[in-house]
């Protein structure tokens, strides 16, 4: 007698189903985890002009290479001065355009009205610098907001005074006003080189810290280049940053 093999179809696919759940979980499995930093660098250059001791008129323009280095994730551009009532104390308002995405057809455009305020503290060697920036941010096509990123750096010379070299640390919070939250904050350190009387730069790491936590946050190696002109150059360690 012959046996009739044919399976009912309902048995063919719960015989595929043990299967299916295999495959399932190796893909699950062989998934690359969301990316929980992004590295970046970010370049900035200033130019500042002298108009006496106490004033001075500045531009800057950075860019920012993203998603580890391999895209153009931003670049900005500010415009602004400086007023010096005393040694220890500068105030700076500034204008600030900034472009996201730059080279995509979905850009996102930023005008940022900044006040800056520093107050320098001298310890033995060493220099504590308070400093607040309070930003009025005018996003296209969102609704406009404060936001508040006080910052405190700590620098000291390295080797003797004509070696020109000076390291620092610093952090900085954000307050975001839109949101009632801190949403960042930078932890930041680095070295500053004289060159000459009137140019110097400053080579850092900083480490951000984004919130809330599917933000990834940045490993940013970055590195600014200051040119000073006029009647008389003036430390200026207070301009604001374009980032």
């Amino acid at each position: 007698m012959r046996h009739n093999f044919v399976r009912p179809a309902h048995h063919f696919w719960l015989g595929l189903l043990p299967g299916v759940c295999l495959l399932a979980v190796a893909l699950a499995r062989g998934a690359p985890p969301p990316p929980s930093t992004d590295d970046q660098l970010w370049d900035e250059t200033r130019l500042t002009y002298k108009l006496t001791p106490e004033f001075n008129v500045f531009t800057a323009g950075e860019f920012r290479l993203t998603d580890d280095f391999g895209y153009w994730g931003r670049t900005s551009g500010r415009v602004g001065m400086g007023w010096q009532p005393l040694s220890n104390f500068t105030i700076m308002p500034s204008y600030l355009y900034t472009v996201d995405d730059p080279a995509s057809s979905t850009s996102r455009v930023e005008s940022t009205l900044c006040l800056l305020t520093s107050y320098r503290i001298p310890i033995k060697t060493a220099t504590f610098t308070l400093l607040n920036t309070t930003e009025y941010r005018m996003p296209e096509g969102l609704p406009a907001s404060w936001r508040l990123r006080p910052k405190c750096v700590l620098s000291q010379p390295i080797g003797p005074d004509n070696l020109g070299l000076s390291g620092f640390i610093a952090n900085e919070g954000f307050y975001d006003e839109g949101r009632n939250a801190w949403t960042q904050d930078r932890v930041f350190g680095g070295l500053e080189k004289k060159l000459g009387s009137y140019a110097d730069v400053e080579l850092y790491y900083c480490r951000e810290f984004n919130f809330p936590s599917n933000r990834p946050d940045f490993n940013v190696i970055g590195i600014t280049v200051r040119l000073t002109f006029g009647p008389k150059k003036l430390p200026t360690p207070d301009e604001p940053d374009t980032q």
